[in-house]
């Protein structure tokens, strides 16, 4: 804005002075005399109330100057208050993390069969004889197993035609379900000392002509099942076996050759 004044205020000036070198150059036209003096006025008028108005606006701005300075004085003079809020003493906060593993006791005694199954009745392989075998189990660890609970089975299961493998993990898997179930109705168990036996005794139903000659020529298999859990144990004991078919309807327990299932 003062630029703009500033430069106004020039052409008013510099116009008066062209407009008076004009007439001093041109005596001989008194006709327009009375027009220059007008247009001299008018031009002198500009100028002055383009003056007025820098003059006005510098005292204005001079004062807003003034004001700032004299503010800035006081805010010099009279340092800031800072106030601080301290917080009232508080007790200290403990947080515990709990342990991210927790160290689990695992069971020095473990569970095996004894031994092979022990065939009852001569072991006799006929129409009309139940296969009883006595099923053994022992702790072959370093120190008692609590809270022993076992399930036995045994079944025979006809591989003619069949995947034989695929027969061991259906029976496996079928012995397994059924041995977890009874578990859950289970008291707790007894304590089996190091090289202590548990023992059970199972009957299958008396055979029929076509189960014992099956058994015989292996189109049927017999199957031993053993299953145990004990208390702080890394995994339960399980596991399935079953008859190589005998070469006589006799067997020989001391002589009979077992099978582990097919995983």
């Amino acid at each position: 804005m003062d630029t703009f004044l500033t430069i106004l205020f020039w052409t008013f000036q510099g116009a008066m002075a062209a407009l008076g070198v004009y007439v001093s150059l041109k005596p001989q036209l008194p006709e327009k005399h009375a027009r220059f003096i007008v247009a001299f006025l008018l031009l002198f008028l500009g100028g002055g109330v383009v003056n007025v108005v820098q003059t006005r606006l510098a005292s204005k701005a001079q004062e807003e100057l003034r004001g700032q300075l004299t503010q800035i004085r006081k805010n010099t003079e009279t340092p800031p208050q800072v106030t601080v809020n301290v917080p009232p003493n508080a007790p200290p906060q403990i947080i515990v993390n709990p342990s991210q593993s927790v160290s689990r006791h695992i069971a020095a005694g473990f569970i095996q069969f004894a031994r092979m199954p022990e065939f009852l009745n001569n072991g006799q392989i006929a129409e009309g004889v139940p296969i009883t075998t006595n099923l053994f189990l022992t702790n072959r660890g370093s120190e008692p197993v609590d809270d022993f609970v076992r399930v036995f089975a045994t079944a025979i299961v006809s591989v003619q035609g069949k995947d034989p493998d695929q027969v061991d993990r259906e029976v496996h898997s079928a012995l397994s379900k059924q041995a977890i179930k009874n578990m859950k109705t289970a008291k707790k168990g007894p304590t089996i000392n190091v090289n202590d036996v548990a023992w059970n005794t199972l009957s299958s139903p008396p055979l029929t002509k076509e189960q014992a000659d099956g058994i015989l020529r292996g189109t049927l298999r017999f199957y031993v099942y053993g299953w145990a859990r004990w208390k702080d144990e890394l995994h339960d004991f399980d596991s399935c076996i079953w008859l190589q078919a005998p070469s006589v309807p006799q067997v020989d327990s001391n002589k009979a050759v077992w099978h582990v299932c097919s995983n």
